[in-house]
């Protein structure tokens, strides 16, 4: 759902988006993670609609002692080492018009979940790696 709500933007911006083909049950709402993923997705468009070249956006879940963990890949430009830190507190936006409320909301939601939230940059594929765990449901693995 978050890749067909910026699908407009990603086609126009010629963005390959590579995302998993399976599910998983996790111990959080569904609506909730969706703002996690939208609030990461809808970032990585915008960055990347700022670089030229090649544009990737993908998205990575691995299994890890009961955990989903969720890794949000693009090959924008990046984060500034200063920002790393302060991106995720609230009013702190890199964005020419961002409210810096996204992150802030998106990491509240994973740690009321009993996850975290990180970011690494430069991350795999030359831009920001966002990456999120969260506990599975009860006794699902997902396929």
């Amino acid at each position: 759902m978050c890749i067909e709500t910026n699908k407009e933007t990603i086609d126009r911006a010629k963005i390959q988006v590579k995302i998993p083909q399976t599910q998983t049950k996790v111990a959080i709402d569904t609506s909730e993670l969706t703002s996690i993923l939208y609030n990461l997705v809808e970032n990585a468009v915008y960055w990347l609609m700022t670089v030229d070249g090649e544009k990737q956006l993908t998205i990575e879940r691995r299994i890890k002692d009961g955990t989903a963990i969720v890794f949000v890949h693009d090959s924008g430009p990046g984060i500034n080492e200063d920002d790393m830190e302060s991106i995720f507190w609230p009013g702190v936006s890199t964005r020419p018009s961002g409210m810096g409320m996204g992150l802030t909301i998106a990491s509240e939601l994973v740690d009321a979940a009993k996850g975290q939230m990180s970011v690494a940059s430069p991350g795999k594929l030359g831009g920001a790696t966002f990456q999120f765990g969260v506990p599975l449901a009860q006794g699902k693995v997902g396929k």
